[in-house]
């Protein structure tokens, strides 16, 4: 995130994102996911700047100018990795089919003797559709958890923030 990104106000409203966290959290996830249709849709009608600077990393990406359907699934996919966030800042990790790859390394990295979290280049990506994939190099037969968290850039030599996600193992 730049810090001009991080300076912007938020363009929704206090009472809309509290009704939307409701939503999503006593409807479900089916009900919230048609609901960011509508919000995705006057995003990307009334927010120039960020309409632009989607079409702008999207031509770069795709190789193509845009057309207004990919620049809808960038503005959706933004919205649901948001929304995606409430369910995990409430521990649902059952709405999430997340999967690791070499475990090894991520026992490795976790667990070196010590029992505490170790910094690793362990890539968590999440998607659209709610699962994720965390890329992790190493072993992890020891390992009885995974925990997620966000850190500055850079990296940090311990974890700085509380983590997003524990998952055992």
């Amino acid at each position: 995130m730049t810090s001009r990104w991080r300076a912007r106000p938020e363009r929704s409203h206090r009472l809309a994102l509290r009704l939307m966290s409701w939503i999503a959290l006593r409807l479900g996830r089916r009900a919230a996911r048609l609901v960011l249709h509508p919000v995705t849709a006057y995003f990307l009608l009334f927010s120039p700047r960020a309409r632009r600077a989607s079409r702008g990393f999207l031509a770069r990406a795709l190789g193509r100018q845009p057309r207004l359907a990919d620049l809808y699934r960038h503005f959706y996919s933004f919205a649901a990795t948001v929304l995606d966030r409430v369910y995990l800042l409430h521990g649902r990790f059952d709405l999430f089919d997340i999967s690791t790859h070499d475990q090894a390394g991520l026992h490795e990295q976790l667990q070196r003797g010590t029992g505490a979290p170790v910094p690793t280049d362990a890539l968590f990506e999440p998607r659209a559709d709610g699962s994720a994939s965390v890329a992790v190099p190493g072993d992890l037969q020891r390992a009885d958890r995974v925990l997620v968290s966000t850190e500055p850039a850079g990296g940090s030599s311990a974890p700085t923030t509380k983590p997003l996600i524990v998952v055992a193992l």
